[in-house]
C-alpha cells in the first residue's frame, strides 16, 4: 500500500484500487480487499504487520530523526489500524 502522506498530506493512497482510494479506510475495507486476495487469518496478520512496523520505527529512529515528516505519516496512516486491529 503505497503512502504518499508524507509529501501529499491530504492524500490517502497513491494508487486507486478498485477505483478506490479509501478502500483501506477502514476495517471493512480492508477485511473485503483480503477476502478477495484469498489472505489466510487477516486480522492476525494485519496485527504482526503493526507490530512490525513499531519494532522498524523504533529500531531505525536515526532515520526518523532525519525525515520526521516520513515518520509521522507512516504513524499516522497506521493509527487507524492500530486502532481497528491493535490487539
Amino acid at each position: 500500500m503505497p503512502n504518499t502522506t508524507a509529501y501529499i498530506p491530504e492524500d490517502s493512497l497513491a494508487l486507486d484500487l478498485g477505483g478506490n482510494k479509501s478502500l483501506f479506510a477502514s476495517r471493512l475495507g480492508i477485511l473485503e480487499f483480503a477476502r478477495t486476495c484469498e489472505v489466510e487469518h487477516p486480522e492476525e496478520r494485519i496485527q504482526a504487520l503493526l507490530q512490525t512496523l513499531e519494532m522498524v520505527l523504533k529500531r531505525e529512529d536515526d532515520y526518523c530523526r532525519l525525515a520526521p515528516e516520513v515518520a509521522s505519516a507512516i504513524r499516522q496512516s497506521a493509527q487507524g489500524y492500530q486502532n481497528s486491529f491493535g490487539g
